[in-house]
């Protein structure tokens, strides 16, 4: 009230001046000019201020946001600062253990004969070191030239080098898929794997890998899926140019066939023949007629379709799970000459959502499968489908979560709860039971682009793999808790990697690159 009297009081006391009324408004008392003020006069005043109210509100919100953001940013910036002083720390440390195994008169004739200049090179040098070096110290004493020594070239190579390193194979006669020994060049390991070799797989970044019993089966940008027997080292068959890229490629269990998914189609191709044998549309459609190897790259979509961006595979290899916008498609896969079909509804919060990774298991009585979804709304939805399936029914969520905080990557199930993978680089244990996040942790520097199941050669226990573009983590999950046990650099930048689900392989991991490389990886003898 005070403000809208101050607003009256001043075209008052002008108007008051104009005829010769200045009398009253020298002696403070505006009640006659407040009693002639009309309606609409104040109404306008009451509009005034209540957008100049208004306007203040959300400025001091946007400042309070601002200081918010900085604040967080100063915590962020003060943990780095903590990982890598202690980081630095260590590496400090071990040099001094080893310089002074070396000898007590070697170590003060060497500094006293080194001049100043030197040891603060040393200590630039020591400043400056990349992550990777800090997280492997055991890699400093790596000179430049051994670095040199994987270089791209290498990866182009058409020839198997063995780990003496001769040649397995005639020059006149190299190996489809371009196998590489890594033997001499980077040493990428950690306590659990070491690379073994290189594969030059595809001509462009890989989207999906996958590995089962042996054979290793990739999917790529440049249109083509491909399948790589790693005992033989050698490619075995190339799986036609798709429509667009291979988003998806995944071995059917205990059947002879391979999934693979390209824009709004999913193609079934048979092993023996390397032929496509049936081709599935997202909006339910069994197509059967021969797939057409020879057409162009399109990015068009038809009416009533939509981009397949996830699948998954039942353990049994009976049921098929394909996203279809905000649900999901079910195809039997025992009878899709009947062209039967089911729906997981409402796997979104949203409509304008979309969902991101699909992943399925056995329930806990072995009746059915219990399927887990991830979305671009931060959701995980959960269904539980019984094997036998009749063509249009529907299923709803059984249970979901909310909790996290970006968009879902990967969700990995784990006996009685699951593992949550996401953008805003945290891994994350859910309770199966009633879908509450137990733990999280945020290990990772960069958003996580996948999780999955791996056997510790030491304990013969699961443990969990989480990748993102340069690091890989390994994590006991045989806690409440799940611990850091390792983490792995990698040389150029990850697109997705695989697990291999037999023991008795000789290789147990697989990871997809950018540059179309693919590089597997051995447990450690020891």
């Amino acid at each position: 009230m005070t403000f809208i009297r101050y607003q009256l009081s001043q075209p008052a006391y002008v108007t008051c001046y104009m005829e010769g009324a200045t009398t009253i408004c020298n002696n403070g008392d505006f009640t006659p000019i407040l009693n002639g003020a009309n309606l609409s006069e104040a109404k306008f005043l009451l509009q005034q201020l209540i957008t100049y109210a208004i306007d203040r509100g959300v400025a001091a919100r946007k400042v309070e946001a601002d200081l918010k953001n900085s604040q967080m940013r100063l915590k962020e910036v003060e943990d780095a600062a903590k990982i890598q002083e202690g980081l630095l720390t260590l590496v400090d440390t071990d040099q001094t253990e080893d310089v002074s195994t070396s000898g007590i008169m070697e170590t003060s004739t060497m500094s006293i004969e080194r001049p100043l200049s030197s040891v603060g090179e040393r200590k630039v040098r020591q400043r400056n070191t990349s992550s990777a070096h800090l997280l492997f110290p055991h890699r400093l004493n790596t000179s430049t030239s051994s670095l040199q020594s994987c270089d791209d070239s290498a990866l182009q190579s058409q020839s198997l080098s063995s780990q003496d390193g001769t040649t397995s194979t005639e020059s006149n006669s190299p190996k489809r898929g371009g196998f590489t020994s890594t033997a001499g060049g980077i040493n990428v390991e950690s306590k659990l794997v070491t690379r073994s070799f290189i594969i030059t797989a595809h001509s462009k970044s890989l989207l999906s890998t996958q590995l089962s019993g042996g054979l290793l089966l990739t999917g790529s940008k440049d249109r083509t899926a491909k399948i790589f027997d790693l005992n033989k080292q050698q490619e075995v068959s190339t799986l036609g140019q798709h429509i667009n890229a291979v988003t998806n490629a995944k071995f059917i269990p205990n059947s002879d066939l391979v999934l693979t998914t390209s824009s709004y189609m999913a193609h079934i191709w048979d092993l023996r023949s390397s032929q496509c044998v049936t081709t599935l549309r997202s909006s339910g459609i069994v197509d059967h007629v021969e797939f057409n190897y020879g057409q162009p790259r399109s990015n068009v979509m038809p009416a009533s379709e939509c981009k397949i961006v996830a699948a998954s595979v039942d353990p049994t290899g009976s049921l098929l799970f394909t996203s279809f916008e905000r649900d999901i498609r079910i195809w039997d896969l025992r009878r899709l000459g009947e062209n039967v079909t089911a729906r997981c509804l409402n796997a979104t919060k949203t409509a304008a959502s979309e969902i991101t990774c699909l992943s399925s298991t056995m329930n806990a009585d072995q009746s059915g499968i219990r399927l887990y979804s991830g979305s671009k709304d931060h959701a995980v939805k959960v269904f539980d489908v019984p094997f036998e399936i009749h063509n249009g029914c529907d299923f709803e969520p059984v249970g979901e979560s909310h909790l996290s905080h970006d968009v879902i990557s990967a969700v990995v199930p784990f006996r009685d709860s699951f593992f949550v993978s996401s953008h805003d680089k945290s891994v994350a244990k859910y309770n199966g039971r009633d879908f509450e996040r137990d733990y999280v942790s945020t290990s990772h520097s960069s958003s996580v682009l996948g999780m999955n199941l791996f056997r510790s050669p030491v304990t013969n226990e699961d443990l969990l793999i989480s990748l993102d573009k340069k690091v890989m983590c390994f994590w006991d999950i045989s806690g409440y808790k799940h611990q850091l046990l390792s983490k792995m650099s990698l040389n150029s930048e990850a697109t997705c990697f695989a697990t291999e689900p037999d023991p008795n392989c000789a290789i147990s991991l697989a990871t997809g690159h950018s540059n179309g490389t693919v590089e597997l990886y051995r447990l450690k003898s020891e």
